[in-house]
């Protein structure tokens, strides 16, 4: 007569147990009608770091890491179970970078980021364990800003600031991610290759080839791409996607894209992509933006192969300028290859063409 009820959570979610790699941070019984929840049987003391009593130091075994300290420092020893740069002999130093690196070695850890500005001082490109430059993310973090308004992260103009790698994910909310530069490679202030969740954010004053605040599925077409209750402005593209540039699947709701520019096409949001990869945009304002190239088009929306739905969109005062040898046929609202529908959205007061072909309307446009 007895049953057991086990709420089941991401590695990124500490928990008592592992089970197929989820943790189990709740049981409720149920017996003879009374019903009684033990929760949190996490956090051990005696024990020591392996709470689960598994034999594996993991990310069922870790409280949510907080950090402590704005310097730009490594980690010690990741994967000890403490994040600690080892920078104050006795205190338990936690930079951002040290957290990631600790969460990463755990395979996945939720992190507390209290307010401050974050500068990432540590320069060195081209590596992928989060030790120097970019922040790499190779498992499966978790993020939470004080917010967008007090929690700054600053690439510095040295490099991107969040490099999400293929199998891994990021949940990052309530920060303001400024100064990433990728140079010639892509996503400006984050490069997605594997699941971005982006929310109650701002991304801004960030560059690269293609994606100049956020670049995702440009290898992966797989990656999957979430922005919601944030704003993506003044960021600069090279080629493609100004503010965004995504070839896997991307949905945008309640937000703004505004003032971001595109050397070639999409200044707003850039998405070329074929299907099932699709573009979701909902109650979101997409403004202010310009695509100015060969041939420069969709200031605001560039769509090309795929299907974009837009459900109560704003799209205007785009600009798409098309610059020489290319023929000047501008379109500074939509351009689309493929299907773009719409309802319940509005595309005016853009430069040139509103859309460059006609939209599914699916009513109240």
């Amino acid at each position: 007569g007895t049953s057991v009820i086990a709420q089941i959570t991401q590695p990124s979610a500490p928990g008592v147990m592992s089970v197929l790699g989820a943790c189990i941070r709740s049981v409720q019984i149920e017996d003879g009608g009374f019903d009684f929840v033990v929760d949190d049987l996490i956090y051990d003391p005696m024990t020591g770091p392996d709470t689960d009593l598994d034999g594996i130091i993991d990310a069922c075994d870790t409280e949510p890491i907080t950090v402590n300290s704005v310097v730009d420092v490594p980690d010690a020893i990741p994967g000890n179970g403490v994040c600690d740069t080892g920078s104050v002999e006795g205190v338990a130093t936690c930079s951002l970078r040290a957290a990631i690196q600790e969460a990463n070695a755990l395979g996945g850890g939720e992190i507390t980021l209290p307010d401050g500005a974050y500068a990432l001082t540590l320069v060195g490109a081209g590596e992928a364990a989060a030790e120097t430059g970019d922040l790499d993310i190779t498992s499966a973090i978790t993020i939470n800003g004080g917010g967008a308004a007090s929690t700054l992260i600053g690439g510095e103009g040295a490099d991107r600031i969040f490099d999400v790698l293929s199998g891994a994910s990021l949940d990052l909310s309530g920060v303001e991610l400024m100064s990433g530069d990728a140079g010639l490679e892509d996503g400006g202030a984050v490069r997605n290759e594997g699941e971005l969740l982006l929310t109650d954010s701002i991304v801004h004053f960030s560059s690269a080839l293609y994606g100049g605040g956020i670049a995702s599925g440009v290898v992966n077409t797989a990656a999957t791409l979430t922005v919601s209750g944030s704003t993506i402005n003044n960021n600069t593209a090279a080629v493609h996607g100004g503010g965004i540039y995504a070839s896997g699947t991307t949905t945008v709701d309640t937000s703004a894209v505004l003032t971001n520019d595109a050397g070639d096409d999409g200044g707003g949001i850039a998405f070329q992509a074929i299907l099932p990869q699709t573009l979701t945009v909902e109650n979101t304002t997409i403004a202010g933006n310009s695509a100015f190239g060969a041939p420069g088009e969709g200031g605001g929306l560039w769509n090309w192969g795929s299907t974009a739905t837009l459900r109560h969109v704003t799209i205007v005062n785009n600009a798409g300028t098309a610059a020489p040898p290319a023929i000047p046929v501008e379109t500074g609202g939509v351009y689309n290859t493929s299907t773009v529908r719409a309802s319940h959205s509005i595309i005016a007061s853009n430069t040139g063409q509103q859309c460059s072909s006609a939209l599914a309307d699916l009513s109240f446009n």
